[in-house]
């Protein structure tokens, strides 16, 4: 499947903005962060998947990357946090 290069910008820009939200240090950015993170996952959901898919990426080499940043910008504990938290919402 070809995907044409202003789709596939667009489904980068999902990323980016996914990367952005973990990053911010914003109080008023924490839920955005936590969604993000969430998102993310600690194993690769089938969204997280297609997004890469879609922009161009492979998952599997992608999704590590985000774990990396989500260790950096929350300590580690990020991703279990707010997977739990999103769990019982």
């Amino acid at each position: 499947m070809s995907i044409a290069q202003p789709e596939s910008q667009l489904w980068q820009s999902v990323l980016l903005a996914a990367a952005l939200d973990i990053k911010s240090p914003n109080a008023h950015l924490y839920r955005e962060r936590d969604l993000a993170i969430a998102w993310v996952g600690a194993f690769p959901s089938k969204d997280f998947r297609m997004v890469c898919a879609l922009a161009g990426f492979e998952p599997d080499h992608i999704h590590p990357q985000f774990l990396k940043l989500i260790e950096t910008f929350t300590g580690g504990q990020g991703a279990l946090k707010s997977q739990m938290r999103f769990a019982a919402e």
